[in-house]
């Protein structure tokens, strides 16, 4: 019902986001609504298992559906975003939560949240998994966000999956 006419990964998420700023308890919406909009957005998803996408370098991406990792996501953004941090951005690229700006009175909490410290780009960042992943060492973040989507979150955002 609410994901019907999405057809790909990005405007799927992007339309669960506009519905969790209007649906989400934390925000005055409804707790059934919000139910029925989590499930149905997994259900979007796995829809689009397998599909491909062709990003602004013309380098073309496969999408894998992982509910585990869509719920840690989500859970963790919700997270860092409750602590309303000042001074700090809060991104998702790809399947990697990044954390900068003014982090040093927030280190505490980034530690206990089980991001970690990325020396080389100088952001506190979470992956989901342990395993290593196919990131070019030496590509930039700019580089990274253009590869693989950037979405940046604000500290008023309320995404945590009821």
């Amino acid at each position: 019902m609410y994901f019907v006419k999405f057809a790909t990964v990005a405007d799927i998420k992007k339309e669960y986001r506009k519905l969790c700023m209007v649906n989400h308890p934390d925000r005055g919406g409804d707790v059934e609504v919000m139910k029925v909009v989590n499930v149905e957005y997994h259900i979007a998803l796995k829809n689009v298992h397998g599909t491909q996408s062709v990003d602004d370098n013309g380098q073309s991406h496969t999408y894998y559906y992982n509910e585990a990792t869509e719920d840690a996501l989500m859970e963790k953004i919700g997270a860092l975003l409750s602590l309303q941090m000042e001074g700090v951005d809060v991104a998702l690229v790809g399947i990697w939560i990044w954390v900068d700006g003014e982090t040093m009175n927030y280190r505490k909490e980034l530690k206990e949240l089980k991001l970690r410290w990325h020396s080389g780009r100088k952001k506190w960042y979470f992956q989901t998994s342990n395993k290593r992943t196919k990131y070019k060492k030496n590509f930039s973040f700019n580089q990274m966000a253009q590869t693989y989507g950037y979405k940046q979150f604000e500290k008023d955002d309320k995404l945590s999956l009821v």
